[in-house]
């Protein structure tokens, strides 16, 4: 079973929210008229409009948020994406988001291909990236993108093991939630085996459809860079493809 049947679209989800607050405010209103005490009618309205207050924060928040991923993840605008984050842990008094800032670095430096950063900052979050097997299998894959970006061979060899190991397992019968495109992985893997020919077979394979634009970008930066091992005429083509979706991902330095 998936994990994306339990999960709502962020516009499906803020209008169940919104149904679900307009249902509170009519209880309550409701609530207030029928009540004939004066300080209880009081009580219940300040009640009413701090619990409304904190939900509509919260919202305002989250909505933050998702402009924050979306201009990650689907406008590949690094900086635009960082100055939006910032502003929520401004505003964010609560310090909700205070884990979603490690996450979301994490997220940035693969983003941006920073392979010395990825690292640091696995190494400085090394107790939060255990504490689960989807953050310890997020940790192995990341450590195996950071090799990858650095073209350290020696070390992606090491750590792709890492990733087959808890690809299938389960802890309590939770299984690890299907985050990445494993195909790809292995094509990444045998990449940086140099056999190339493999990995453009797992590239093949991989069925986009799902992908948002920054994970098309590491698709199609490294499909390219296996292809031009093989037909360089052929990778231009792949190359036409990845400028159309990174923008200002820095793909260049990578080529």
């Amino acid at each position: 079973m998936k994990l994306k049947q339990f999960i709502f679209h962020p516009k499906t989800q803020r209008i169940i929210n919104f149904i679900i607050y307009t249902v509170f405010v009519i209880f309550s209103v409701n609530l207030i008229l029928k009540t004939q005490d004066i300080k209880v009618k009081a009580l219940y309205l300040a009640i009413t409009l701090i619990m409304l207050s904190v939900a509509i924060f919260a919202e305002y928040l989250k909505y933050q948020y998702h402009l924050a991923i979306k201009a990650l993840n689907m406008e590949c605008d690094p900086e635009k994406a960082v100055t939006i984050f910032n502003h929520l842990q401004k505003k964010d008094i609560f310090r909700s988001y205070k884990n979603d800032r490690i996450l979301f670095g994490l997220l940035y430096y693969v983003a941006t291909f920073d392979s010395e950063r990825i690292l640091k900052h696995l190494e400085t979050y090394d107790k939060q990236f255990r504490s689960s097997i989807d953050m310890l299998f997020i940790r192995n894959v990341s450590t195996f993108q950071a090799h990858v970006y650095a073209n350290n061979k020696t070390q992606a060899k090491k750590w792709y093991p890492e990733i087959v190991k808890l690809k299938d397992a389960k802890v309590k019968g939770h299984k690890i939630a299907p985050i990445y495109h494993y195909t790809e992985l292995e094509a990444l893997f045998y990449y940086m085996s140099n056999d190339y020919q493999k990995a453009l077979k797992n590239y093949k394979l991989v069925n986009t459809a799902y992908m948002n634009n920054k994970e098309l970008t590491q698709f199609y930066l490294y499909q390219y860079k296996t292809m031009l091992k093989i037909d360089s005429k052929q990778a231009e083509g792949i190359k036409k493809e990845l400028y159309e979706v990174c923008n200002k991902l820095p793909v260049e330095k990578m080529l």
